[in-house]
């Protein structure tokens, strides 16, 4: 589901995802989507001029505390 919404529209800036995911954030430059009801993060890059999202890592949300994906 999140690839087909990421890949659906087209966001300038990181108030456009956050209005359509209200679980994103931004962490040293990295947004960080909770999924699964909070079970896990996905760490991701995203590119607004190029509309690129690359995914640095996908971390239970014990190993996200932990600083696993810095």
């Amino acid at each position: 589901m999140l690839v087909k919404l990421m890949e659906s529209q087209e966001f300038n800036g990181f108030s456009e995802p956050r209005r359509t995911f209200g679980s994103l954030d931004i962490v040293d430059e990295r947004h960080v989507f909770d999924i699964r009801g909070s079970r896990y993060r996905l760490v991701c890059g995203i590119s607004y001029p190029a509309q690129i999202c690359y995914v640095k890592a996908v971390l239970t949300h014990r190993e996200y505390d932990a600083g696993a994906w810095k």
